[in-house]
């Protein structure tokens, strides 16, 4: 729900696996000889089971290495139809999947959609080229380790030699990448600047980039300069 486009995906694909899984679980009581069907459901069911307890974004590559196996034991399961009935099934599949991108131009879709390395490579981008020589810069979400802002400033670097990013590092301008849904309990962007990156200003300016996504540069004096910020950060990509 916090990501339009992959809640709409991961809305389509329960929809395809719901019908999938109720076919199959007919073929497999006509049919009982079908271990490695009975073996990918058993792991496919079980995924969507686990994830019941996970409150964040079901992200689109998170599923999709099962799309193959589910096309292949659909393909299967439809010479058990009938002709109307396939006909019918693809209908409903084509327009569950195309439908919510009506209205939603492409580039628009690319230009907006968090889960594209191109939004974050835009979004790196954007900072280097309005950015001075010597800055540094600052990454939220709410996991905490901020990977796809990460990756794609450390890809930047290497577009923008003549500048020098300090991540995680306070100098006279600092940017702010901030991706922050606002739902999660315990954690928010406007108290991880306070208590975390302790700037306690209003930034000069705020560009924001998607629902969830924005950018903010801050000015800093001498004096807010030698504040340190909390040292217990993420701020390598360590864990990848």
């Amino acid at each position: 729900p916090n990501l339009d486009a992959e809640f709409r995906k991961a809305q389509g694909m329960k929809f395809f696996a719901a019908f999938d899984i109720v076919d199959e679980f007919y073929s497999l009581y006509k049919n009982k000889k079908q271990p490695l069907t009975i073996f990918f459901l058993y792991l496919y069911i079980g995924y969507w089971v686990l994830t019941m307890f996970y409150k964040g974004v079901i992200w689109g590559y998170y599923f999709w290495p099962f799309l193959a196996g589910l096309a292949v034991i659909l393909a299967a399961s439809l010479q058990s139809l009938p002709r109307y009935a396939r006909y019918l099934l693809f209908f409903v599949l084509y327009m569950v999947n195309f439908i919510p991108l009506l209205g939603t131009p492409w580039v628009k879709l690319s230009a907006k959609d968090s889960s594209l390395w191109g939004f974050y490579r835009d979004t790196a981008k954007k900072v280097y080229e309005q950015a001075p020589n010597e800055f540094g810069y600052y990454i939220y979400t709410t996991d905490q380790y901020g990977y796809s802002s990460r990756y794609a400033m450390n890809h930047m670097a290497r577009t923008y030699p003549e500048k020098t990013a300090a991540p995680y590092q306070k100098k006279s301008t600092v940017y702010l990448l901030i991706d922050d849904p606002g739902d999660h309990k315990f954690t928010n962007h406007i108290n991880w600047i306070k208590y975390d990156v302790k700037i306690d200003k209003p930034p000069v300016s705020q560009e924001r980039l998607s629902k969830t996504y924005k950018i903010q540069r801050y000015n800093l004096t001498p004096e807010e300069i030698l504040i340190e910020s909390n040292p217990n950060m993420i701020q390598t990509l360590i864990f990848r």
